[in-house]
């Protein structure tokens, strides 16, 4: 049989030249890795700086870290901490929370923050649904998830929109997030609150969001605006029907009465009822239910003054409406408030 013979010298030559190919490769493969770490650096989805704040709400921001390379992370035009975010009204990343959410939202609960987080991280082309997420301190795969929330599961459709066409165009998809907030404050209300609401309200929420979306806002951004406003008029209506159909009845007083949460459904209603106005006011859009919605939620709150503004405006968009009922209606109500 024949079988090949190496003379000795070849033969030593021949494993030399192997080990040198294999340690060289073993080497550039450590040093491609070496190097893919050194440029990847950790980023804190809930900033550090409010530690504190999150630690109250059981949130470790050491838990939540997303690997970026250095461009995507501090890049001067590329970065997350340099992006404008649309959805504070154009802050950066750590502001967007600090300045915009813990300022506006000081009683926020954990699922809030959460929802606030994938809305910050949809609008920079990540999915919070389907990142790794790191422990800041050992590098290695964090137990931190997020958690499956009334918002992430009914609008996760709206963040992969904008996940999706961030692909495309991030500054389009930009814009669509303001839409994309009021989707998620409709659905974290499930997680801060127990009452039952008329789901309606939300749905049609929900579903004016989901049309905003689907229109182009460079195209047309009236359209947009228009389907934002409406998004946040139902929002309001769900807060505020909740406590408007307790006032009537004995058993609804009560329930008034006893409701803790009342002045917060009220201030809930009233922000996304003042939303929809500063909409309309900008679009030149006359809807005076808005104001009539708006004075009536005040007067709930016992706070007259704005009240007797908002029913002022109210009658004058009426009459401006040729409603002669409504307009009679708004003015009986002015005239029974005290010093009116």
């Amino acid at each position: 049989m024949f079988s090949p013979v190496f003379p000795a010298g070849r033969c030593m030559h021949w494993l030399r030249a192997t080990g040198l190919l294999c340690f060289v490769v073993l080497v550039l493969v450590c040093e491609a890795s070496a190097f893919s770490f050194s440029q990847m650096e950790l980023h804190h989805i809930f900033p550090r700086q409010y530690a504190g704040w999150f630690m109250e709400r059981d949130i470790n921001p050491d838990l939540f870290c997303l690997p970026l390379t250095r461009q995507k992370h501090t890049g001067k035009d590329t970065g997350i901490h340099h992006h404008t975010f649309m959805v504070s009204g154009g802050l950066s990343y750590n502001d967007s929370w600090g300045k915009f959410f813990i300022r506006n939202y000081p009683d926020a609960s954990r699922n809030a923050c959460f929802n606030f987080a994938a809305t910050l991280l949809a609008e920079f082309g990540i999915s919070a649904t389907k990142a790794t997420f790191y422990d800041y301190k050992t590098k290695n795969p964090s137990s931190g998830k997020f958690p499956r929330t009334g918002f992430l599961q009914k609008a996760a459709p709206l963040l992969n929109k904008v996940v999706k066409g961030a692909g495309t165009s991030l500054k389009t998809a930009a814009k669509y997030a303001p839409c994309l907030w009021t989707a998620c404050e409709v659905f974290s209300f499930f997680s801060d609150m127990d009452d039952v609401y008329h789901v309606e309200y939300l749905e049609k929420a929900l579903d004016f969001s989901e049309k905003a979306l689907s229109l182009d806002m460079t195209a047309s951004p009236e359209a947009v605006l228009e389907e934002t406003a409406a998004s946040y008029f139902f929002t309001g209506m769900f807060f505020y029907d909740n406590i408007r159909s307790h006032v009537g009845s004995m058993s609804g007083e009560l329930a008034l009465y006893m409701d803790s949460q009342k002045e917060e459904k009220l201030r809930r209603a009233i922000h996304a009822f003042e939303q929809t106005a500063s909409i309309h006011e900008r679009l030149g859009i006359q809807y005076p239910d808005v104001y009539l919605y708006l004075a009536q939620s005040y007067l709930l709150l016992k706070d007259k003054e704005p009240a007797v503004s908002y029913y002022r405006k109210a009658l004058e968009a009426f009459r401006e409406n040729n409603d002669m009922s409504m307009e009679e209606s708004v003015r009986q109500s002015l005239n029974l408030l005290p010093g009116e």
